[in-house]
């Protein structure tokens, strides 16, 4: 019931939003994309690959209690998909010199 017949489409409308601003608009827009958008808040975990290297804790901010079981679970697969970045004093010469072309 409330559904068509053979159909995966509702039978009814969902409430859709009216008079919405323009920006309001394009966030609601731009959130319903999903895995599109442009930049989608995607976590990178960089490394210098030295012994002093540690790990910065940023996604225990502004979350809710429910996560922090996952925290340890996070913290390894950061170490799993590090980038190493490359911090010898010829490799920031070699950048700058890039950056210039």
């Amino acid at each position: 019931m409330g559904r068509n017949s053979g159909q995966n489409t509702p039978a009814y409308a969902f409430k859709t939003p009216k008079n919405l601003s323009p920006r309001i608009q394009w966030l609601r827009d731009d959130y319903f994309l999903g895995v599109e958008r442009r930049w989608n808040n995607e976590a990178t975990s960089w490394t210098t690959a030295t012994p002093w290297d540690f790990q910065y804790e940023e996604f225990n901010y502004y979350i809710v209690p429910e996560t922090y079981t996952f925290f340890p679970t996070f913290r390894a697969a950061f170490k799993q998909i590090t980038r190493p970045v490359d911090l010898r004093p010829e490799s920031v010469h070699r950048r700058d010199e890039l950056q210039k072309c």
